[in-house]
C-alpha cells in the first residue's frame, strides 16, 4: 500500500490511501478496515481529522470541556486503582502517573507491540483485549490473552531488552502508554513497588521461558 496526496482543499489537504485487491468482492470491507486503522493511527499521532474551513461550529464552554477533562481523568485514576501494580500506590503517586499516560488506542488486528523491537514504553489497557504470541525455532504460539484493566511492556521497559513477546488488539483496545523515566520516578519513590515489579517480571519470564522451553522440545521431537 502507498499513500498520495491528491488535491488541497480551503484548509486541508485530501490524501489516497491505494492498495492492491485480489478479490473486488472485499473492497468495502477492506476500505472499512483500513479507514479505521487510519482513524486510530490518527488518534495516536494526536492528529484531528480536517474540517472546512466554512464549517460552523458550536463550541464548548470552557466549564463544560474541564467537566469532560475531570470525568476523564476520574475514569483513568479509577482504573489504575484496580490494576495490581498500581493499586497500593497513594493518591498522589496515581495522580502523577495518569499526568504522564499517553493515549495509545489500537483498532482491532494491530499490532501493539512487535516482539524483537526496543521498547520505551509501558502500556496500560483500560479497555480490551489482546492476544500474546510469541516466536520461537520458526514457530508462533499463542501464549494467552491480556483483558482489561491490565498492563504490559514493563520488561523491555525495565530491563532493557528487546520485546519478548509480539501483543495485538483482538478489538478496539483503549491504551495509555506511560515513558520509561515517569515509570522510574515511582519506583524510585517507592521500594514496594519496584519488588511488586520484580515479581511479575519474574512470573512472566517464567512462562516465557516454559513456552519456549515446550516449542524447543517439539522441535526436537
Amino acid at each position: 500500500p502507498h499513500v498520495i496526496l491528491t488535491e488541497f482543499g480551503d484548509s486541508f489537504g485530501v490524501y489516497g490511501a491505494r492498495y492492491w485487491l485480489n478479490d473486488l468482492n472485499f473492497d468495502q470491507v477492506t476500505d472499512s478496515r483500513i479507514r479505521t486503522r487510519i482513524y486510530f493511527a490518527l488518534q495516536r499521532a494526536s492528529i484531528p481529522l480536517s474540517r472546512p474551513a466554512h464549517s460552523v461550529f458550536v463550541s464548548d464552554s470552557s466549564k463544560r470541556r474541564e467537566e469532560k477533562n475531570q470525568r476523564h481523568r476520574a475514569w483513568r485514576l479509577e482504573a489504575l486503582s484496580t490494576i495490581d501494580l498500581f493499586r497500593d500506590l497513594e493518591e498522589n503517586e496515581r495522580e502523577y502517573l495518569v499526568d504522564n499516560l499517553v493515549y495509545t488506542p489500537f483498532a482491532e488486528g494491530e499490532i501493539i507491540v512487535q516482539q524483537g523491537d526496543d521498547g520505551h514504553y509501558l502500556y496500560v489497557m483500560m479497555e480490551g483485549r489482546a492476544e500474546l504470541r510469541v516466536q520461537f525455532g520458526g514457530q508462533e504460539r499463542v501464549m494467552g490473552e491480556l483483558n482489561s484493566p491490565n498492563f504490559f511492556g514493563e520488561m523491555a521497559l525495565l530491563a532493557g531488552d528487546p520485546r519478548t513477546a509480539t501483543i495485538i488488539a483482538l478489538n478496539g483496545c483503549y491504551c495509555y502508554r506511560l515513558g520509561k523515566d515517569a515509570f522510574q520516578k515511582i519506583i524510585e519513590g517507592r521500594p514496594a513497588v519496584a519488588d511488586q515489579v520484580a515479581g511479575v517480571l519474574a512470573h512472566r519470564r517464567m512462562e516465557l521461558d516454559a513456552v519456549k522451553a515446550e516449542m524447543g522440545a517439539e522441535n526436537s521431537g
